[in-house]
């Protein structure tokens, strides 16, 4: 009996029911359904043919055709990593302009994406989480006082991944700490950080204790300072903060409802089965769906000769791309040789930040 976790001889055409509403993934001797980073609404949890055609296939096509010059310089820049994309301001202002966006429109103060552009794609295609860009341009509650956000159904409940009913608990305030002996070594590089990210409105700083207290609207005794870290990567000094560390994530925790589901490799390599079976066992029955508004067959079944090849693509300051609202940032704050530093987005250890993320990377 085979233990590997990847599908070995599945899927095949004839034995994977290409035609179910959902594609399951086999782990060991547990099922589950297929996961793309859409959630539970997502058609990239379907098998090709039974995903309806895209209202914006035809933007696609264009917006293909403006990069396709650009491949040669995308396929060096990826070789050689290349920490800056290739691609020119000028070529992205078509595109922008291609999918909609007026011209020298400018993203939301305090946040790096055009919010209202996506928010107008996802309501043209349909997205049911259509609206989540107009509380992302407002700010998103921490989640410590008061639960985050939750979404129309995009996300499983804890409930239905566990299996049992999510209780809250009766928890003490979240309290500051002190700094990791880490920092006393690296304290200018990791003050060099701070003072990037400001010139990014993503930190705002340095203040005094008294400042800090203002702007985040708390008594200086509320102010509730995360730990920082830091670690030397050889090539860089990697700066920490850890909001684990002052009961703040155990809050958010508590206020949760939700869980984010990101594909894993086991679903990339089920996805990559699927289509070379699926192109060598192509089925006589299979549907040809048709685009309503065209008559256009909207999918192909994958031909023999053609390769796939997955791409793993990241983005920098991820979970910072996501603006915390005003009344939450005492729970993000930092103290560095006296100096006070306010985290006004998205920080990677709070427990929210990846809830949000992950809810803005699709739509994005």
């Amino acid at each position: 009996m085979s233990t590997s976790d990847r599908p070995l001889v599945e899927p095949l055409a004839n034995d994977i029911h290409l035609f179910d509403d959902i594609v399951m993934l086999h782990v060991a001797f547990k099922s589950r359904p297929l996961r793309d980073g859409g959630g539970k609404p997502s058609p990239g949890r379907l098998a090709p043919p039974r995903r309806a055609p895209s209202s914006l296939g035809r933007l696609g096509k264009q917006i293909i055709s403006l990069v396709l010059p650009m491949v040669p310089q995308t396929i060096w820049s990826t070789q050689c990593g290349e920490k800056q994309h290739p691609f020119p301001e000028e070529l992205l202002d078509t595109i922008r302009t291609t999918l909609g966006s007026p011209p020298n429109a400018q993203p939301p103060p305090g946040q790096p994406p055009f919010l209202e552009l996506i928010q107008d794609l996802a309501t043209r295609s349909g997205d049911p989480d259509g609206a989540f860009p107009t509380e992302l341009s407002r700010g998103v509650p921490l989640g410590v006082t008061t639960p985050p956000l939750h979404s129309p159904g995009i996300w499983p409940l804890k409930s239905e991944l566990k299996g049992m009913e999510f209780v809250q608990q009766e928890l003490e305030e979240p309290i500051g700490l002190e700094n990791y002996s880490s920092v006393k070594n690296f304290a200018r590089q990791v003050r060099a950080t701070f003072v990037e990210e400001a010139q990014l409105d993503m930190v705002e700083g340095p203040l005094t204790k008294q400042q800090a207290a203002l702007r985040c609207s708390c008594r200086e005794e509320d102010l509730c300072p995360g730990p920082l870290a830091a670690i030397d990567e050889g090539d860089k000094i990697r700066t920490i903060y850890d909001g684990s560390a002052g009961g703040a994530n155990i809050h958010i925790q508590n206020h949760t409802m939700e869980r984010t589901t990101a594909p894993t490799v086991l679903d990339c390599v089920q996805a990559l089965h699927w289509l070379h079976e699926a192109s060598r066992s192509q089925p006589t029955t299979a549907p040809h769906l048709r685009d309503d508004s065209t008559g256009t067959q909207h999918w192909q079944w994958p031909k023999p000769e053609q390769q796939w090849i997955l791409l793993k693509a990241d983005v920098t300051k991820a979970h910072r791309r996501v603006k915390v609202l005003s009344q939450d940032w005492r729970f993000q704050v930092a103290e560095l040789e006296g100096e006070w530093w306010i985290n006004k987005v998205g920080t990677h250890s709070m427990a929210s930040a990846q809830l949000y993320w992950g809810r803005t990377a699709p739509s994005s």
